[in-house]
């Protein structure tokens, strides 16, 4: 037998997390067939769902101040992993109507709490391992080195102002620029992995145009 208890305000809220993190009875309504050790479930209102488990302490008793209700402590709170979503229950157990229209305490048996403990407890299982990002992934990659001295030549040759827009990155920013200066040719070189033919006339050639 399970019975479902239910908290309708902020204090409600913060009474059920507070009893879970202090493993503290609270004093609560329930059904007034409840009896002690009787297992609870929590539900509280959006943004929350179902929250909590925990088992009736003592014998159900007529509340003093509300006529036909009955309280009874309640303790052994413990909060689930991950809130339980409302939806996530309407969706997934169709046979049983409560979570339709929630309004009162509930409570149920069988194959009706077989079939509501096996959703929490998946639903559980699916936030329980949390996901990771940034996981390490080994590759190669296979890269063609500039010619140093081409390099030295090209910029001894044309200096390092670009022909496509007459910007000079030495004058602007000084020596630091041009050690990081690049030249690409507007003619297309084919260059073999492990050839040694020269390039050295290609790209010093002043047809072969160079730009950043």
């Amino acid at each position: 037998m399970l019975h479902i208890l239910l908290g309708d305000s902020r204090a409600d809220t913060d009474s059920v997390f507070k009893a879970g993190d202090t493993d503290k009875p609270l004093l609560w309504v329930v059904p007034k067939k409840a009896r002690a050790g009787d297992s609870v479930l929590f539900y509280l209102p959006k943004p929350h769902g179902f929250v909590a488990r925990g088992s009736v302490d003592s014998e159900a008793q007529p509340n003093t101040h509300r006529t036909g209700r009955y309280t009874a402590m309640v303790g052994d709170i413990q909060l689930l992993a991950s809130s339980v979503p409302l939806a996530f229950i309407r969706d997934n157990h169709k046979t049983w109507k409560w979570p339709t229209y929630p309004r009162g305490y509930a409570t149920i048996d069988g194959a009706t709490e077989k079939r509501l403990n096996e959703l929490l407890d998946g639903y559980q299982d699916t936030v329980a391992e949390p996901l990771t990002e940034g996981t390490p992934k080994t590759g190669s990659v296979t890269t063609y080195e500039r010619n140093p001295v081409a390099r030295q030549e090209c910029i001894e040759h044309y200096g390092c102002t670009c022909f496509a827009c007459g910007f000079s990155f030495g004058e602007t920013y000084g020596e630091t620029a041009v050690a990081i200066f690049t030249f690409t040719t507007w003619k297309t070189l084919r260059v073999e992995a492990g050839s040694t033919q020269s390039i050295r006339s290609k790209i010093c050639d002043r047809s072969a145009q160079t730009a950043t």
